[in-house]
């Protein structure tokens, strides 16, 4: 990522050691079905907002290594769309063929 992991705080970027370029991070989601009723998106995205704010379960994901983001519904689709832009670019370039 670009910042570096605070399990490991120690271990540099990608960019710290020079290797510019090499950006690539974990992340998950929840989505729901386009069209999904905005009641249930925004009850849904609220239940998790404040599940990710509760201290407990930051502990928990600090503790594998992981951080809490903040991106939801048009920032979380915004990136979404980037992410994919990016890996299909590498994915082109590289010449990447599935069996």
């Amino acid at each position: 990522s670009k910042t570096r992991i605070p399990l490991f705080p120690n271990v540099p970027t990608m960019a710290e050691i020079g290797l510019t370029g090499y950006e690539s991070q974990l992340w998950m989601a929840m989505l729901m079905p386009k069209g999904s009723p905005e009641i249930a998106v925004e009850r849904i995205t609220d239940a998790l907002k404040k599940s990710l704010n509760d201290p407990e379960v930051i502990k928990s994901l600090q503790a594998q290594g992981l951080t809490v983001g903040d991106l939801f519904n048009e920032e979380l689709a915004s990136f979404l769309t980037t992410e994919k832009q990016k890996w299909e670019k590498l994915i082109q370039e590289a010449n990447i063929k599935s069996d």
